[in-house]
């Protein structure tokens, strides 16, 4: 029978703060065997927002960081998929859906110090792909303030050759052509604060291309060298926190540009992912940004819809529509 002891799952999205997830079984008769669960398992992840973190701690610090919830669904999902799940240790998550929706701003404004967070978890094993299904409620300083999704899918440590593109497609897609070659000459890198960043090593994004027409923003990943928050997944493929830490900066740089929304004052109030194929390292990626027309929330800050599309050599890696809100 199992326990409700604290396990650590660690890994860099905890860097820099302790956490603990709790198991709160629903009934003692459902855990008489130590059998992988079949069902949906209730648990509480209870931790403290970091300090010092080369990338979630980067920025003006207005807002807690959106990657760093991302980054704690991923890691939190493989240890339940591994612990009470049966999933082959050997399999590693990857992200295949997230969403999260903010509904209580004020409480989502970051402090300077460390804050306590709990985090309610709801999970469920899917089929095939074997995965992980979650629902999450965040409460940091005591107030419930996000809700979110995530779909995990568990791979094995040599993908099939499936999951690997053409090394070169004939014919680049027109968001590739206007965007240039990632093998051609050396990229300009997006100002850090326009992406919502303060050191330029955490900016993975190029300026926009010129060529771009009115309305859509199109902008390259760098090719550089990024700290371990961003390590390579099974297979070399390129990581989803890289992706998705793409997309934020290229929905921001776009929402900022056309409507003049702060990067300083702003963040991802609903994001919607889908991740549709797994990136390849040494090829050019380009996200195409369209923002939608300014709005305003229900207390008149601005707000801005913009979608997001990730191809490589006219694939469709991923797509993200999130809602740009900016904070008075």
């Amino acid at each position: 029978m199992r326990s409700d002891a604290p396990a650590s799952p660690g890994g860099p999205a905890a860097e820099g703060a302790t956490s603990h997830l709790i198991h709160r079984p629903r009934s003692s008769e459902h855990y008489l065997l130590d059998a992988p669960c079949t069902g949906e398992e209730h648990l509480v992840l209870v931790c403290r927002t970091p300090l010092g973190h080369p990338l979630f701690n980067d920025g003006p610090g207005h807002f807690h960081d959106t990657q760093g919830a991302a980054g704690m669904a991923r890691e939190v999902g493989e240890f339940i998929g591994h612990q009470f799940f049966g999933l082959p240790a050997e399999q590693h998550a990857v992200q295949a859906r997230l969403r999260l929706r903010i509904t209580h701003l004020a409480a989502w404004r970051a402090r300077p110090e460390q804050a306590d967070l709990t985090v309610r978890v709801r999970a469920r094993p899917t089929g095939v792909p074997r995965g992980v299904e979650m629902r999450s409620e965040l409460s940091p300083h005591d107030v419930e303030c996000a809700t979110g999704t995530a779909s995990l899918a568990f791979l094995p440590p040599d993908p099939p050759l499936q999951y690997a593109p053409p090394l070169r497609p004939a014919v680049p897609s027109p968001e590739e052509r206007e965007g240039g070659d990632a093998h051609g000459a050396p990229q300009r890198p997006a100002a850090a604060a326009e992406v919502g960043r303060g050191s330029p090593a955490n900016v993975v994004v190029s300026e926009p291309a010129e060529a771009a027409p009115y309305g859509r923003f199109v902008t390259q990943l760098l090719a550089s060298t990024y700290h371990r928050v961003f390590a390579a997944e099974g297979g070399g493929h390129l990581s989803g926190m890289l992706l998705l830490e793409a997309m934020r900066q290229t929905a921001l740089l776009g929402a900022g540009r056309t409507y003049g929304l702060a990067p300083s004052r702003a963040t991802m109030a609903t994001s919607r992912v889908l991740f549709r194929a797994r990136a390849e390292p040494g090829l050019p990626l380009t996200r195409t940004a369209v923002p939608g027309p300014l709005g305003r929330d229900a207390r008149q800050r601005p707000s801005v819809p913009v979608t997001v599309t990730l191809t490589q050599y006219g694939r469709r890696v991923a797509e993200a529509t999130s809602t740009v809100l900016q904070d008075f």
